[in-house]
């Protein structure tokens, strides 16, 4: 295969200290990437790992061209927060089955080492959310980053929550749901998939607006262009809390009698490495089992 990147000459870690066997992996990979000639650089969680002191996740991308994840699809995703602002090509490898987002498993290891400093890899942009948050309280807006979506909802009440929703200015509906999903094409395929929103391919210049649970049946996922700004404006009259996650790892109480919400595109991109076999079209064909009619014949 022609090489479609410049190798990198130095390579950083980041794995996830939750996942069995962690440490013995950073070991073999760091091993692996060292013998074919590259340096490696640990973020500092990942050095606590096998006894040493990393870099802090913010600030390895100032040593290294390219990041090392080690662990799922959840933990890229925090991966994606923690690296900014020093964003470099990040990698995924998988230390369970093959996800979304990660392009290797362990058991094709070497093979996605040597592919690596080859350069014999690919490099898709993935779009990124910017959602501010004014709590109406007078102080300063709160801005947080999502690569696959944000999602508000209630708090611990049972009832609907009721929002507004308004593109570049203009009203769009009115939601009366359990929640709405705000994803980018990375996030079409995680919880947004799971509340009947469509799939996006990555490189889409969109967003998509997903109720849950509306109470309108007419309500449905709505594709708009991510050049507009969003705004969500609770219903004031509402007198339980309401909260937002962001990409499953941030959570933010908010509320609806002050809070306003605006989302916009990031002025940057999460540079997403893929290998050859781990495109996304062969992902979502493994991962939803599409393999040509159900109908037994």
């Amino acid at each position: 295969m022609e090489a479609l990147q410049p190798p990198p000459k130095t390579i950083g870690f980041l794995a996830n200290p939750n996942k069995q066997d962690a440490a013995e992996w950073v070991t073999a990979l760091r091993e692996k990437f060292i013998d074919g000639g590259a340096a490696v650089v640990l973020e500092a969680q990942t050095a606590e790992l096998v006894g040493e002191t990393g870099l802090p996740a913010s600030e390895i991308g100032l040593e290294a061209d390219l990041l090392i994840v080690l662990g799922g699809d959840g933990t890229l995703l925090y991966t994606a927060n923690d690296i900014r602002p020093n964003i470099r090509p990040v990698a995924g490898i998988n230390l369970g089955t093959l996800g979304f987002l990660t392009c290797a498993t362990l058991s094709a290891s070497q093979q996605f080492v040597d592919d690596i400093l080859r350069g014999d890899f690919q490099i898709t942009p993935r779009s990124i959310l910017s959602v501010t948050v004014d709590h109406g309280n007078g102080e300063a807006p709160d801005t947080y980053y999502a690569l696959n979506e944000f999602t508000i909802a209630r708090g611990n009440a049972l009832r609907m929550v009721k929002l507004e929703v308004k593109i570049g200015g203009e009203t769009l509906t009115n939601y009366h749901a359990d929640g709405l999903i705000v994803a980018t094409p990375t996030g079409s395929t995680a919880y947004a998939l799971s509340a009947g929103g469509p799939i996006v391919a990555p490189g889409s210049d969109v967003f998509t607006i997903t109720p849950i649970c509306p109470h309108a049946i007419s309500n449905r996922s709505f594709l708009l262009p991510d050049d507009c700004e969003i705004e969500i404006l609770p219903e004031h009259g509402m007198g339980d809390h309401m909260i937002i996650t962001v990409d499953n790892h941030t959570c933010i109480d908010l509320d609806p009698a002050k809070a306003t919400i605006r989302a916009t595109r990031a002025p940057y991109e999460l540079p997403l490495v893929t290998m050859e076999g781990h495109r996304f079209y062969e992902v979502l064909r493994d991962k939803l089992g599409w393999h040509g009619s159900s109908v037994k014949k």
